[in-house]
C-alpha cells in the first residue's frame, strides 16, 4: 500500500518537472528505488569480522575457487592454479595460495554471515 502511495506521489510531483533527469532522480528518492553505495564505504555496511575475513583473501583467491567451482574440480590444495587457453580468450593463468580455507570459509557459513 504504501510502494503504491510513494508511486502516485512521485507522479504528482514529477508532472510539474520539465527536465527528465531531474524527474527520474525525485522518483529514484522518492519511491527508494536504487541505493547506490560506492566502493570506499562497502566495508561499513558488513559487520567489521567479515569484513576483516574477506579482506583477507586476494581477488585472485576469488576468481580461482569460481572458476574452478565452475568446471567441477575438486578442491583439495591450499595452492591451485587455473590456466586455460581458449581460442575465443587470450591464455589466461590464475594461482591461489589460499583457495582450500577460502572454500571452507563460504561452505560453512563465512564469518557469521547467513
Amino acid at each position: 500500500m504504501l510502494q503504491y502511495f510513494k508511486r502516485y506521489f512521485a507522479k504528482l510531483i514529477c508532472a510539474f518537472i520539465p527536465i527528465k533527469s531531474y524527474r527520474q532522480k525525485i522518483r529514484q528518492r522518492i519511491e527508494n528505488r536504487f541505493h547506490t553505495i560506492t566502493l570506499d564505504k562497502v566495508d561499513s555496511f558488513l559487520p567489521s569480522s567479515l569484513a576483516t575475513t574477506i579482506n583477507g583473501f586476494s581477488n585472485e583467491d576469488f576468481l580461482v575457487l569460481n572458476f574452478a567451482r565452475e568446471q567441477n574440480l575438486a578442491i583439495t590444495q591450499e595452492n591451485l592454479t587455473i590456466s586455460s587457453a581458449t581460442k575465443t580468450s587470450k591464455p589466461y593463468t590464475l594461482e591461489s595460495s589460499k583457495t582450500l580455507s577460502l572454500n571452507a570459509l563460504i561452505n560453512n557459513g563465512g564469518g557469521g554471515a547467513k
